[in-house]
């Protein structure tokens, strides 16, 4: 029932005169994410997937993020490969490898910056997310990722 109730909000999601009705019920299932089924937890996530692109609804104000990062890493123990590690990478790659229109330099500092914040602050999530951030990120950034990673911790030594 929980899982067809998500799948019914994602569709109803499809229709733009439906948000401002869904913005009142929405949060209302955040703690769906932490469901002892795994398929009302992948619902849940492929809700805040279809979230993600509608401007007036914040995935992030129905799951904190530290929930998602503890969803993160309580899959990341599980299992290494499941769907809702996948759809939760998937979720959190604008926030870790923004694009900035411009200037690639900016973009690469702000990555740097922004993976050293994640490892710091929640490793085990941060290690499931980088683990698995190549199906969705292209390489050559995370190239440059690893690179200024080694120029950072060169400058430690």
């Amino acid at each position: 029932m929980r899982v067809a109730a998500l799948k019914a909000i994602t569709e109803i999601l499809q229709n733009p005169l439906a948000h401002p009705a869904l913005m009142n019920l929405i949060p209302g299932v955040g703690q769906l994410i932490h469901d002892k089924t795994e398929a009302v937890r992948n619902s849940m996530i492929d809700l805040l997937l279809g979230l993600s692109v509608i401007p007036n609804i914040k995935f992030y104000e129905i799951v904190p993020p530290p929930q998602l990062m503890l969803r993160l890493e309580a899959d990341a123990l599980r299992s290494q490969n499941s769907p809702s590690i996948t759809g939760l990478v998937e979720l959190l790659i604008p926030s870790y490898f923004p694009t900035r229109k411009g200037d690639m330099s900016i973009s690469r500092q702000l990555h740097l910056s922004r993976c050293l914040s994640f490892t710091s602050e929640y490793t085990h999530s941060a290690f499931a997310f980088y683990r698995n951030a190549f199906e969705f990120v292209p390489l050559s950034v995370i190239v440059h990722l690893i690179v200024n990673l080694i120029h950072h911790a060169e400058t430690l030594v």
